[in-house]
């Protein structure tokens, strides 16, 4: 029961937040960033817990993904 809740509020937050990954990422939004990682990381536990550790992988590799484009992003100055 807690994996599918994990995955459930997971996923719910994490594609609120996808669909504005550009001005996340453009704009800093670091409470929005922040909401990301930790719900990509509800998943990757919600997978591990339900016994499928290939989706996990494929989550976790999301999750350093986006990490690396927030970092890519921050080096650029600042937005005009």
């Amino acid at each position: 029961m807690t994996a599918i809740v994990l995955l459930i509020v997971g996923y719910l937050v994490a594609l609120a937040v996808l669909a504005r990954l550009r001005p996340v990422l453009a704009e800093r939004r670091v409470w929005w960033f922040a909401a990301l990682e930790t719900a990509m990381t509800s998943i990757v536990v919600g997978w591990l817990l339900h016994g499928r550790p290939l989706a996990a992988l494929f989550n976790g590799a999301a999750l350093v993904a986006i990490a690396a484009a927030w970092l890519i992003t921050g080096r650029r100055g600042p937005a005009v």
